[in-house]
């Protein structure tokens, strides 16, 4: 796993061994990135469900101003904390090691440019995390939120407040991007 463009362009990330974590491959990151062409530089990131960082850290390498990561498992976390490290990204990243909704809750009127959700699959928590998102102001109006899942109609529901604007299948993978609407 690498950072594909950018500042860190080229730069391996740490992925924890075994399936605990499932790192977005390089392959549907690079696609995933080209679909947000134009939107990182000076972006205002959140990173849900973060594991590894490898989303935010992709964002923060192609021009993003934050990223505020958020990641419940303690060794994802611990991978994720390694990789900002070893990049030496300090002031335009911020991890927390909680529950999503906590984290929200907390961070209520946050206001991403960008919000990456990618929950482990099966879960059921694409709807909640979206509905999250309008319910704390998470992220901004015309704000894309990109949600990966595993199967075709896991992640792309008719969410309140949002508009499907693509929907791609890479492998095994999907990747769908939703636009919050100027109004709810």
């Amino acid at each position: 796993m690498r950072v594909i463009a950018g500042e860190y362009r080229g730069r391996k990330l740490a992925a924890p061994k075994g399936d605990s974590v499932r790192p977005t491959a390089d392959r549907v990151k690079e696609a995933l990135f080209s679909m947000l062409s134009g939107f990182t530089r000076g972006a205002k990131v959140l990173d849900v469900f973060a594991g590894t960082g490898s989303l935010g850290i992709e964002a923060l390498s192609r021009g993003a101003d934050f990223c505020l990561f958020i990641e419940n498992s303690a060794f994802a976390a611990e991978t994720l904390k390694a990789n900002l490290d070893e990049l030496r990204i300090g002031r335009e990243a911020q991890l927390e090691r909680m529950d999503f909704r906590t984290a929200m809750a907390r961070h209520a009127g946050f206001g991403a440019d960008i919000v990456f959700i990618d929950p482990p699959y099966r879960s059921g928590l694409y709807a909640e995390t979206m509905q999250s998102l309008v319910r704390y102001d998470m992220i901004k109006r015309n704000g894309i939120a990109a949600l990966e899942s595993a199967g075709a109609g896991e992640a792309d529901a008719a969410y309140d407040g949002f508009i499907m604007r693509k929907k791609k299948r890479y492998g095994k993978t999907f990747v769908t991007v939703y636009e919050r609407m100027e109004q709810d």
